[in-house]
């Protein structure tokens, strides 16, 4: 019984760590962009501002176009045309059309300048990043996965992609199951335990007497 109610108390001492997990690791939110491009720079200060950065997130800046006039493929072109590919292959309208490009894990990729990347951010980092970028570049296949909710644009045909922001509560909620119920399982041995000695307490006296 003692050996149980270790090993009880030991589980219960490391519930937080494997329930709750260590600190996921920063999301890489990549930006291909142009030289001179105003729109790349004016994401990157959005960005830079929100608390979150280099907390939950980095920036990595990737050439896909040598400057915003002509238009030239630099050095990181053909890596954004296939990381575009593979989320157009996953049911995203993704397509490197213009700067900035942004991607970020395996669930956004736009090129369009937006102020609503912290919930997106916030998604990759509790999900933990997949990045999409490094995968591809690596040559692998399956580096996004399919589209949960792909929206048809009616009147083009097209498909383009949302993404659902998901919370940590659901994680938040199972944990705190796990400790109400290990905390039962020792109140509940422990009490067995006392009543065990009570119980052999009052046979003792009895054959004392």
């Amino acid at each position: 019984m003692k050996k149980l109610l270790v090993a009880v108390l030991t589980i219960l001492c490391f519930v937080p760590f494997t329930v709750f997990g260590a600190e996921n690791k920063k999301v890489k939110v990549y930006i291909f962009e142009a030289g001179g491009c105003p729109y790349c720079e004016m994401q990157v200060e959005y960005l830079q501002k929100l608390d979150s950065y280099n907390k939950k997130f980095e920036i990595v800046r990737k050439e896909a176009f040598i400057d915003h006039v002509d238009w030239k493929p630099g050095k990181d072109y053909q890596l954004g045309m296939d990381v575009a590919q593979a989320f157009t292959n996953a049911k995203y309208n993704s397509q490197l059309s213009g700067t900035p490009f942004v991607v970020i894990s395996d669930i956004y990729a736009y090129a369009t300048y937006s102020e609503d990347l912290e919930s997106i951010i916030n998604q990759a980092y509790e999900e933990g990043d997949k990045d999409a970028v490094s995968c591809v570049a690596a040559g692998k296949d399956n580096c996004v996965r399919e589209n949960p909710n792909p929206v048809t644009d009616d009147s083009t045909g097209t498909t383009t992609g949302t993404t659902t922001t998901t919370s940590s509560s659901d994680n938040d909620a199972s944990g705190l199951m796990v400790i109400v119920l290990l905390i039962f399982l020792v109140t509940y041995v422990v009490k067995s335990e006392l009543d065990k000695k009570r119980l052999l307490s009052a046979i003792y006296s009895k054959k004392a007497k």
